[in-house]
C-alpha cells in the first residue's frame, strides 16, 4: 500500500510541476505577442488581436506539440 501511495504522489507531483511551468511560459508569450504583434501597424495590416493569458497557454501548448524535436539515438 505504501509503494501505491508514493507513485500516486509521484505522478500528482509530475503533473503539477508540468502545470506549473506551463503556465510560467505563458507569460513570456503573451507578453512578446502583445508587444511585437499589436502595434498599431500590425493591426491594420493583419488583423492580430491582443493575447489573454489562456490563449497564450494554448499557443505554447500547440506550438509545443508541433515543433517538438525528436531524436533517434542508435548507439552502437
Amino acid at each position: 500500500m505504501g509503494k501505491v501511495l508514493f507513485m500516486v504522489g509521484a505522478i500528482l507531483l509530475v503533473v503539477a510541476l508540468v502545470t506549473g511551468l506551463a503556465l510560467l511560459f505563458a507569460f513570456p508569450t503573451l507578453l512578446v505577442w502583445n508587444y511585437l504583434f499589436t502595434s498599431q501597424v500590425t493591426l491594420v495590416l493583419f488583423g492580430a488581436a491582443k493575447l489573454t493569458f489562456w490563449k497564450a497557454f494554448w499557443l505554447n501548448f500547440i506550438a509545443g506539440t508541433l515543433f517538438k524535436g525528436s531524436s533517434v539515438s542508435t548507439s552502437k
